[in-house]
């Protein structure tokens, strides 16, 4: 952060003590952070939902800003997000029409998948100068940077794999799969005992082991950069990577694979849990620490969780960040909101905002932290190699699109080669927009 603005704001402030209200409706609270909230600056966030200002990040801001800045301030935490939810309007959409309107949000929570249009429409503000830059992992500062400029800290970082019932193959004489080779050997076996392989959705339990496949020949190669480069301005069709992920989920259908009826399962259903920890399947796709799937009283099974054992030699994952926070350039507060985002991206606030069994955005770790169940998992997503959900700089919204062409490919719909036709144009629409944009 720019020490001079921290240091100007100081002039004049008071310190207080801490209080937590809920004011208005449901859809806002705020957090006093002082005693006198008449002397405080009011500071906006627009969360989103999610009860964001229950969370891990907020109490601890709630504990700390003042004590560790000096300054005194009240937070309004925005969720209309979820409030209007029920009335069918997407939070991203209500975040961009804020924007817009010029709402007066200081900060707000953005979805990886907007993250390049507000850093062209100048939305967010350019966080490269930031000191909590240099406490990021380097994945998760990738993650967070387009063009070379940082534009959000990431609050949480994670990885999809996939969620193993020990119970039900050691009842078969199986074990966890290490291998794709040993993968495709568990699954036949299942098969052959009428037991359904892969609890998958119709989302990211298609986009993930797709994404895997077409994707670790460029991120596990040492001439990645150019690979991306290639990717990125057409020079190689995406298809090139992408035909081996849809052939494994046209393989999933041939054989079998996914249930309970191959591309019906809407992700996040009950459908999809029950079939899992109702003992019906053997796996099931989801991104770390799941209560849901690490409840012994829940499940009544052993659960051991691994990446994606699609590679020759081992496992693999898409990783990524959520709750990414930004700064709207155009705040009225920008010294404070400045000062908000350097606390909450020290290296202390990052390692214990992270919950219980999930990995901090962080190059530090609390390894007492991670589930017995999923250790070798949350080692696994902090390796390079690993599949980014969305990369901001090869500018190509792949997650979204493997995840709806490999939707057709699951219920039989087009073939692979209509699939791979497809994302080729997919890939060159995007490539067109990027231009005419200016990006």
């Amino acid at each position: 952060m720019n020490k001079h603005i921290l240091k100007r704001y100081f002039c004049g402030l008071l310190a207080g003590v801490l209080t937590l209200s809920l004011v208005g409706c449901s859809k806002e609270k705020t957090v006093e952070l002082v005693d006198k909230p008449e002397q405080a600056t009011i500071i906006r966030l627009y969360s989103g939902g999610g009860n964001f200002s229950d969370s891990n990040p907020a109490k601890y801001w709630s504990d700390n800003f003042q004590k560790e800045t000096g300054i005194p301030a009240v937070i309004h935490y925005n969720e209309e997000g979820e409030y209007y939810a029920a009335a069918g309007q997407d939070s991203r959409t209500i975040l961009r029409n804020r924007i817009e309107s010029d709402q007066p949000d200081d900060m707000y929570i953005v979805q990886a998948e907007d993250m390049i249009e507000f850093a062209r429409k100048g939305y967010i503000l350019d966080l490269s100068d930031f000191d909590f830059v240099g406490n990021l992992s380097e994945t998760a500062r990738q993650l967070s940077t387009i063009d070379g400029k940082v534009y959000c800290l990431p609050l949480v970082y994670t990885g999809f794999g996939l969620y193993w019932n020990v119970d039900l193959l050691a009842e078969h004489g199986l074990e966890v799969p290490e291998n794709y080779q040993e993968l495709i050997a568990v699954w036949d076996a299942l098969v052959d005992k009428g037991i359904t392989p892969y609890a998958g959705n119709m989302d990211y339990g298609l986009s993930v082991p797709a994404m895997c496949l077409s994707l670790n020949a460029v991120y596990g190669s040492p001439d990645k950069d150019r690979l991306l480069a290639d990717l990125t301005d057409g020079t190689t069709p995406i298809s090139t990577y992408a035909r081996k992920g849809f052939e494994f989920i046209a393989l999933m259908r041939e054989r079998g694979y996914v249930g309970p009826k191959t591309g019906e399962i809407k992700p996040k259903s009950e459908e999809e849990a029950a079939l899992f920890q109702g003992g019906k399947a053997a796996c099931v796709c989801s991104a770390g620490c799941t209560v849901l799937y690490n409840d012994p009283e829940a499940t009544g099974f052993a659960v051991k969780m691994t990446g994606w054992p699609l590679l020759e030699d081992g496992y693999i994952s898409v990783v990524g960040t959520s709750k990414k926070l930004c700064i709207n350039p155009a705040s009225k507060h920008l010294d404070v909101a400045t000062a908000f985002v350097e606390m909450a991206g020290s290296e202390e606030a990052l390692v214990w905002c992270t919950d219980t069994g999930k990995v901090s955005a962080g190059k530090v770790n609390d390894p007492a932290k991670y589930l017995e169940t999923e250790k070798e998992f949350d080692e696994l997503i902090q390796t390079p190699g690993q599949i980014p959900n969305t990369d901001m700089n090869l500018k190509l919204n792949l997650w979204e699109h493997v995840r709806d062409i490999s939707r057709l490919v699951v219920t039989g719909e087009i073939s692979v080669d209509d699939a791979c036709r497809m994302l080729d144009e997919k890939q060159q629409q995007d490539i067109a927009a990027n231009a005419s944009s200016g990006s």
